[in-house]
């Protein structure tokens, strides 16, 4: 799996776009991987963790679990 993390100024701050890209191993079963690390399958999570990132940068704080949904 590779991640591509780009932070974007925005006036005085900024903000962050998280992409991934993961590729099998020889070998793999490709329906498991496909289900694990599609885009489609990764969408939720990605979009949680850059929510985060992008709190952080504009307060200094984490953004708790249930604090954004």
């Amino acid at each position: 799996v590779t991640l591509l993390i780009t932070v974007h100024p925005d006036g005085a701050g900024s903000w962050v776009n998280i992409q991934h890209t993961a590729v099998p191993l020889p070998g793999a079963d490709e329906a498991a991987f496909e289900h694990r690390w599609s885009a489609q399958a990764m969408a939720p999570w990605m979009h949680r963790w850059e929510l985060q990132m992008n709190h952080y940068l504009l307060t200094g704080e984490l953004l708790r679990q249930n604090a954004a949904h």
